[in-house]
């Protein structure tokens, strides 16, 4: 394995996978050498004073958290890190998250999965949708996976702000981005905030009551870092009463999270909306190697029915038709797909030379 490789000869490797301090294999713990810890098993002051051999110990990610530091001082067991573990990652993923709230992506999926017909309706977006170009994003703690999602955002043209008072002087002026001296008038200020800080006795509960409070009526939170940072009863709270607009969440103060908690129990457990009667005898028509977004929707033992009869869903650039403005929302009646009622079928446009769509203003006369 990877471990062997990189010790190479004349050390042995030993592994657990248990996750509970008190049923750690005392035999393994005591004849250490080194420990690697993992995120799943905290090392509490009891499991080091059992490593009587242990000169070093090592957490295979960013934060000491899980880490009795203190006890370790006085065991004098050096504690290490590994600083750039997900920094990339973690980053993309905040971003993810801030775009599934800002774009509405996952809302809209379920509900074409629901019925794809019926739910094909551009206005009916999540009230949490937004343009992005122009926003303020809001960072808390500008390390290094902070900078990195800062950089993302601003790949978007989002106006960058943050909030951090151990960067030294100058990180404004370094990155360019506009710095605040205390956390709530971030909070008043950005349209999304992510944070990136480490969970630590100051930032233990740091996004409680006040601080939703202190956020921008709408906005958005991601939470990237550690679980504990956020008070979910104050989350709920603030969901619930429309202050808050959303909340993206890689990490809970309790994972998995008690499925009796208010938050959970509003979660959605189905699909948003129920096909209609006459499309729940459905069944999607995929042609072989087609993406499932590429599919057709026909009806279950209904052979009659021909091609026509059916609405396709493809993108633009997958048919090569471009709709005119205004007519491009399709909806179905009986059984054709209509540009709109009174109105001749929508049809895909003939392309130039070039590969161009050609407008042809004819196709959309009156019938």
């Amino acid at each position: 394995d990877v471990e062997a490789e990189a010790f190479g000869d004349g050390y042995e490797i030993a592994h657990t996978r248990e996750t509970d301090p008190a049923r750690a294999p005392a035999d393994l713990v005591a004849g250490c050498d080194a420990i690697v810890l993992y995120h799943l098993m905290p090392m509490p002051e009891s499991l080091l004073e059992a490593a009587v051999n242990c000169k070093i110990l090592v957490r295979g990610g960013v934060g000491f958290d899980s880490v009795d530091l203190a006890a370790a001082g006085r065991l004098g067991i050096p504690v290490c890190n590994v600083p750039d573990y997900g920094t990339t990652d973690v980053a993309d993923h905040a971003i993810g998250l801030m775009l599934d709230l800002r774009r509405g992506s996952p809302y809209l999926a379920e509900r074409l999965r629901a019925d794809p017909v019926a739910n094909w309706n551009f206005a009916d977006a999540p009230r949490t949708q937004r343009r992005l170009r122009g926003q303020n994003f809001g960072v808390v703690g500008l390390g290094r996976i902070g900078l990195a999602a800062a950089r993302r955002a601003a790949g978007f043209d989002m106006t960058i702000g943050f909030f951090d008072p151990y960067l030294p002087v100058g990180g404004d002026l370094a990155t360019g981005y506009r710095r605040f001296d205390n956390l709530d008038a971030l909070l008043g200020w950005a349209d999304a905030v992510s944070v990136h800080t480490p969970l630590t006795d100051e930032t233990r509960g740091m996004f409680g009551a006040e601080a939703f409070a202190a956020m921008k009526p709408g906005a958005v939170l991601v939470n990237t870092a550690r679980g504990p940072i956020v008070r979910i009863d104050a989350l709920h709270d603030a969901l619930k009463d429309g202050q808050l607009g959303g909340a993206g969440l890689d990490v809970l103060p309790d994972e998995p999270p008690p499925a009796d908690h208010p938050l959970i129990l509003r979660l959605p457990r189905k699909s948003p909306r129920p096909a209609p009667p006459d499309r729940r005898d459905g069944a999607r028509l995929c042609r072989a190697g087609e993406p499932a977004g590429m599919c057709e929707w026909g009806a279950v033992g209904d052979a009659a029915r021909d091609d026509k009869e059916r609405v396709t869903f493809r993108t633009r650039r997958a048919t090569g038709a471009r709709l005119r403005p205004g007519r491009s929302r399709l909806r179905q009646t009986g059984g054709q797909s209509l540009a709109r009622a009174g109105k001749t079928p929508l049809r895909t446009a003939r392309t130039s030379p070039h590969g161009r769509p050609r407008h042809r203003p004819d196709r959309y006369a009156s019938a």
